[in-house]
């Protein structure tokens, strides 16, 4: 998988078209392969779940063992940073 073609936002077919015509506005199929970009009802809202559960878990595990840095890290950054003497 190549990260140009995703970061120009062009079809995961063909890497040719853009996917999009507007901001918030997506075409519905590829004007050069043909691929369809809507999936059926739900496809992504239905999905939200199932990345919530899987982010959800490994952030209960490594909070404990993160937690100690996070605290320092942020202290140096608010000593040297923001608040130098």
């Amino acid at each position: 998988m190549k990260i140009g073609p995703i970061l120009g936002k062009k079809c995961p077919r063909c890497e040719k078209v853009g996917m999009f015509s507007g901001w918030f506005r997506m075409h519905e199929t590829c004007h050069e392969c043909g691929f369809k970009y809507e999936r059926e009802e739900g496809y992504f809202t239905d999905a939200f779940w199932y990345i919530y559960l899987a982010a959800l878990i490994p952030s209960i595990i490594i909070s404990p063992l993160v937690f100690q840095y996070s605290r320092v890290v942020w202290l140096y950054m608010d000593f040297k940073i923001f608040h130098p003497e």
